[in-house]
């Protein structure tokens, strides 16, 4: 297992969680960003853990005040509008909500 492989991309967000909730937002978005970098290369910008590091590092940049780079990450250009999840997962009202936070922020 090198660098780059997905498993070290989750211990990378997990560690990312522990900054966050400790304050270092900084630390956590540099975290997030390793971690999405790795996942995406590896599986794809579709992928379900990828979906999950989005939303992470959306919600830490929401923190960081940064209102439009959420909604880029949410929302960018190489990631579907809409969660890989089927419809009724839980994991959709996660996503979207935050989604909608950062939106409702905008006013938009």
């Amino acid at each position: 297992m090198g660098p780059n492989h997905p498993q070290v991309a989750r211990v990378v967000s997990n560690l990312s969680l522990v900054l966050q909730a400790l304050g270092d937002l900084d630390g956590a978005k540099a975290g997030y960003e390793r971690a999405l970098t790795i996942c995406e290369a590896a599986l794809g910008p579709n992928h379900p853990t990828v979906a999950r590091f989005v939303n992470n590092l959306g919600m830490v940049l929401r923190e960081l005040g940064d209102l439009a780079a959420p909604k880029r990450t949410y929302s960018g250009p190489s990631r579907s509008p809409k969660p890989p999840w089927a419809p009724d997962h839980p994991n959709v009202a996660s996503f979207r909500r935050n989604l909608d936070l950062v939106l409702n922020e905008l006013g938009e």
